[in-house]
């Protein structure tokens, strides 16, 4: 199923109806069971926002909270603040189902597909309240055990944290549980988890999130709790303004995050609709921006995937079915040199798929995000968490790529289309690169064609590589062909002046 899923301030919410989230999760357990990868669904509430917003937690768990937010399977909310913020930043998301619902449906669901069941908290009475909602609500559902454990995340107490880890892991791995609860308000427990995904033999861990026990109003289960807390009453009362602050100080810090956010956001998009989508010249043709350009060298292979100026819902699928498609090489580079502009869910997919390790054997780098876009990344709170998987030119790109292949050969993009071919080169045509091999290659297919070389990706060309061009160029005139040349850069301009070679600077 593919599912749209935008990102607010750093928190990815997926747009589902209540029957699509409970068969999306239903699905995730039987792929858990069968290749013993934990699925990882996450139930999110603006809560979260606030306090990964480096003001209850420190940076480097606001960063682990976030990653985990987008490498999860699944992000639910029901949440009414991600409904009106949405709306104000121009992709509007409302709420499908309350989250009573869902649980209730969802645990109808495990019931029915005879799950086992193992609720992770770190306190007692919140286990015993969930352990005593689902025994209530549906008598079928078998629940294994529960377990109560204070997880560290700094201090002293981090020394032994591995071996308390290897511990927990290996008991509920030996239990052969099919669903983890876990999280019960107490987000430490999602960094846990983001330590130890893969060492957990579990098919599906939820995260249940802020108050959801609470939330969930069933007239048996609500009044057990009431009356498991009456002698905490009046202790409560007296705390009735430490009680109010704390959605008071929620709503200074969320609108001290938003307002920026909101008129940047809007401004933006007003701008790049209105000038840059117009007249913002391309530095590639239409026609070469439509299909991923496929680079191959002896040893390793990349795609390159051209991003829009404007990366918002009405192309999302598309340009994510477009990464999808080059998983399969070696390395994908998402050229957002004339990206200016992204809404939430091109916020979502840009972040997601950098996050994401993909099944593949791919890496998945950026290249030549504007300062425009990497503002609009950070007023999300997002920008921390990928720019190192951003390169700022084409020659870091190269370098990048060159140090896992040491070699000189040519990464070269051949392909035809109608009555022409297009060649492109990545990197450098640099003069170890055996020009007399790819000059034979080359001309068997450019008979009777016209040839388009695509230069955009060509960081420099040696005195063998400029030797190497004009042989193409003398073989099209020749046969009376076209020999055109796209996207010269300014160096490569610089250089061939110097060699003499304003002929070749004739481009389209």
């Amino acid at each position: 199923m593919d599912i749209r899923t935008i990102s607010v301030l750093g928190t990815p919410v997926s747009y589902l109806t209540k029957s699509e989230a409970v068969a999306s999760i239903l699905s995730f357990l039987e792929q858990g069971r069968s290749n013993q990868q934990p699925a990882f669904v996450d139930f999110l509430t603006h809560d979260a926002v606030v306090d990964f917003s480096r003001w209850r937690f420190d940076e480097i768990l606001s960063e682990s909270r976030k990653r985990l937010g987008y490498q999860s399977d699944l992000s639910i909310s029901s949440d009414p603040f991600f409904s009106w913020i949405s709306a104000a930043l121009g992709n509007a998301w409302h709420p499908q189902f309350s989250e009573r619902e869902l649980i209730l449906a969802l645990l109808e669901g495990l019931a029915e597909k005879n799950a086992s069941v193992f609720l992770l908290g770190d306190n007692n009475d919140k286990c015993k309240a969930w352990v005593k909602f689902i025994s209530v609500v549906n008598h079928s559902l078998a629940i294994s055990g529960t377990g109560n454990v204070v997880i560290p995340t700094q201090g002293e107490s981090l020394e032994t944290s591995l071996e308390r880890d290897d511990l927990l892991i290996e008991e509920l791995n030996s239990m052969k549980i099919d669903v983890l609860l876990l999280d019960f308000g107490e987000e430490h427990q999602r960094v846990w988890f983001d330590r130890v995904r893969s060492h957990l033999k579990v098919p599906l861990v939820v995260s249940v999130g802020h108050n959801a026990a609470l939330e969930v109003r069933d007239t048996k289960v609500y009044s057990w709790i009431s009356d498991h807390r009456n002698h905490q009453q009046e202790e409560s009362q007296k705390r009735f303004y430490e009680r109010l602050k704390r959605p008071l100080a929620a709503f200074f810090k969320l609108s001290y995050l938003l307002v920026p956010l909101v008129i940047y956001q809007t401004f933006s998009r007003w701008f790049v609709k209105s000038f840059c989508e117009t007249r913002m010249r391309p530095f590639l043709p239409g026609k070469m921006t439509k299909r991923n350009i496929l680079f191959l060298s002896p040893k390793k292979s990349l795609s390159i995937v051209v991003m829009p100026v404007s990366l918002d819902q009405s192309n999302c699928r598309r340009f994510k079915q477009r990464i999808e498609e080059s998983l399969d090489q070696d390395i994908v580079i998402l050229d957002c040199r004339s990206l200016r502009y992204m809404d939430l869910e091109g916020v979502n997919l840009i972040v997601k798929q950098l996050l994401t390790p993909h099944n593949h054997k791919s890496r998945i780098v950026g290249l030549g995000l504007h300062p425009h876009v990497r503002f609009l990344l950070d007023l999300n709170q997002v920008w921390n968490l990928v720019q190192d998987f951003f390169h700022h030119s084409l020659e870091d790109v190269e370098h990048s790529v060159r140090a896992e292949d040491e070699s000189a050969a040519v990464y070269d993009s051949f392909y035809q289309e109608k009555e022409e071919v297009v060649l492109s080169f990545f990197g450098g045509l640099h003069s170890g690169c055996d020009y007399e091999v790819l000059l034979t290659n080359y001309l068997q297919m450019m008979q009777e064609k016209d040839c388009v070389l695509n230069l955009a990706y060509c960081t420099v060309v040696s005195n063998a590589g400029l030797a190497f061009l004009l042989k193409l160029r003398s073989f099209q005139i020749n046969q009376g062909k076209a020999f055109v040349i796209y996207a010269l850069s300014r160096k490569l301009k610089r250089d061939l002046r110097l060699a003499d070679l304003d002929s070749l600077l004739k481009e389209e």
